[in-house]
């Protein structure tokens, strides 16, 4: 993907999303920070890369974060659940994503 938030420069996300265990594993090749605008773009275009979403019904990143395990891990090694939500001030606020750092799995 290319990103206005990242310069235009390349950013490799690969994702593994598994419909029986409803998790959704995101790894970020080649950015050691991901802008929370680029990764709502991603989640709300995943269904265009993957149709099993459309086939569910699953297609935005506010549905995806709530009936996915979604975690995101970074070339640095840290990973993080990913949630997305709407604040409920003002009203018709944009979606907005929380990252929760849970481990850091870069091995020494």
């Amino acid at each position: 993907m290319k990103h206005q938030f990242t310069d235009a420069r390349d950013v490799c996300i690969e994702w593994c999303a598994d419909f029986g265990k409803m998790t959704l594993d995101l790894k970020i090749e080649h950015q050691p920070i991901v802008s929370p605008f680029l990764m709502l773009d991603f989640l709300a275009s995943l269904p265009n890369y993957d149709d099993r979403f459309g086939k569910t019904g699953i297609t935005d990143p506010l549905q995806i974060t709530s009936e996915f395990v979604v975690t995101m891990s970074l070339v640095t090694g840290n990973g993080f659940r990913v949630y997305a939500y709407r604040p409920g001030w003002p009203e018709n606020s944009p979606l907005q994503l929380e990252f929760i750092e849970v481990a850091n799995n870069k091995e020494s």
